[in-house]
């Protein structure tokens, strides 16, 4: 509890290193996301990110990840118990498009 309350009201420092981080890069990768997510990844710039969610084909939910745009890639932040989920399903719609995928979960955390 206590930690909660310092981050109600003030600054706390929160573990996050066992996230899932994927480093998705390459000239389509946002028309990707874009098409992909519930959010509107094609209006990010470089330092900003939003909230979003990746979905089946039946609209429910597959993982929920904070995007972060960076100068030549996004980065996608999620729960670790999605991310092999989620890249399994990115990597099915990466078919003629200029898209990478790079899991960066050892190297940030």
């Amino acid at each position: 509890m206590q930690g909660y309350n310092e981050l109600r009201g003030g600054a706390a420092w929160l573990d996050v290193s066992g996230r899932g981080k994927i480093r998705v890069a390459g000239e389509d990768r946002a028309r990707l996301l874009h098409a992909m997510t519930t959010n509107h990844i094609q209006q990010l710039t470089p330092g900003t990110g939003c909230y979003a969610f990746f979905l089946t084909a039946q609209g429910r939910i597959l993982a929920d990840v904070n995007v972060l745009c960076r100068q030549d890639s996004f980065l996608l932040d999620t729960e670790p118990e999605t991310l092999q989920k989620l890249v399994e399903h990115l990597d099915k719609f990466i078919i003629a498009d200029d898209v990478t995928l790079e899991d960066l979960t050892p190297a940030l955390a």
